[in-house]
């Protein structure tokens, strides 16, 4: 086995325990974790550590930044909104007439089955107001937390409620309305 070969392993299964750790695409995780070996080549300092020690360290260190970055900017999404289908088509969908109901319709029948806090979570997420300055980004239960305590002085665990009960209630929903 060479030297490579030997790292390689290394990268590889630093980016398994890193990818299955936070949920994250491996072949994400393992490309970040040739360029961390990359930049340990050009950094190693061989006063300080062996190479292995070196690598290990940085690897698992860097790749959880990483994945922690990864983790921040995707966000928490509900359940069914996890791809770019629900920020281009589907609200817009749900105001054909003649295929779905209407967003006035749907939020009135979530009204009867979920609390008005989780009401407004769904308001706030279907009117779009957690998109910034053009960004495709998706609703996320930070977001939504920040947005919240800043408008309506609600705490982070009212709204990490509502956000639960919207994320049990939208799979059925999406269902039944789209």
């Amino acid at each position: 086995m060479t030297d490579f070969e030997k790292y390689q392993d290394m990268i590889r299964k630093a980016a398994h325990h890193v990818s299955r750790t936070w949920h994250l695409d491996y072949d994400d995780v393992e490309a970040q974790g040739y360029l961390e070996y990359c930049e340990a080549l050009e950094r190693f300092d061989i006063t300080r550590a062996g190479f292995s020690t070196y690598l290990t360290h940085r690897l698992y260190g860097r790749l959880n930044d990483y994945a922690k970055r990864q983790t921040r900017l995707r966000g928490a999404t509900l359940p069914g909104m996890e791809d770019d289908e629900f920020n281009s088509s589907w609200a817009d969908s749900l105001e054909s007439p003649e295929e779905h109901l209407s967003l006035s319709e749907l939020v009135c029948e979530a009204a009867k089955e979920i609390s008005a806090d989780a009401v407004d979570v769904l308001l706030w997420i279907l009117d779009r107001k957690w998109e910034k300055h053009g960004f495709h980004i998706r609703p996320s239960v930070s977001r939504a937390q920040t947005v919240f305590h800043l408008e309506c002085a609600w705490e982070g665990k009212r709204v990490a409620s509502a956000w639960r009960e919207l994320s049990a209630w939208w799979p059925e929903a999406a269902v039944n309305f789209a």
